[in-house]
C-alpha cells in the first residue's frame, strides 16, 4: 500500500510517527536533548538535508548491526530511499529498506 500524503498533512505525519516511535525519532534526527516543553515555546524548524545523507554508508551499518544481532533504529531503514547512494538507485534503496524491515 502506498500512502499518497500532501504536504500538509507533513505535521501530522511527525506526530503520529512521534507516537509509534517515542523517543527513537529524536535519536534519529539527533536531538536527544532537547528541553522540557513549556507553555511558550518558540518555532525553530530543523532542516534535513537527505540527499547530503550517505546512505551507502547508513545501508552497511544497518545491515551489519542485524548480522551482529544489533538492535536497529528502524526509522534509519524507513527513510533509507530517502538518502544518497552512489551505488543504488532511489528504487533500490527502496528494495534493501523492505528487506531490512522485513528481516527484524
Amino acid at each position: 500500500m502506498i500512502l499518497n500524503i500532501p504536504h500538509t498533512n507533513a505535521d501530522l505525519v511527525f506526530k503520529e510517527s512521534m507516537t509509534i516511535f517515542k523517543g527513537k525519532v529524536l535519536d534519529f534526527l539527533g536531538l536527544t536533548n532537547l528541553a522540557p516543553i513549556t507553555e511558550q515555546m518558540d518555532f525553530k524548524p530543523i532542516i534535513i538535508q537527505c540527499s547530503q545523507i550517505d546512505a551507502d554508508a547508513m545501508l552497511a551499518k544497518l545491515k551489519a548491526d542485524i548480522a551482529a544481532g544489533t538492535s536497529i533504529n528502524e526509522l534509519e531503514a524507513i527513510y533509507l530511499p530517502l538518502f544518497h547512494s552512489k551505488n543504488l538507485t532511489p528504487t533500490g534503496l527502496f528494495a534493501e529498506s523492505v528487506d531490512i524491515i522485513k528481516s527484524m
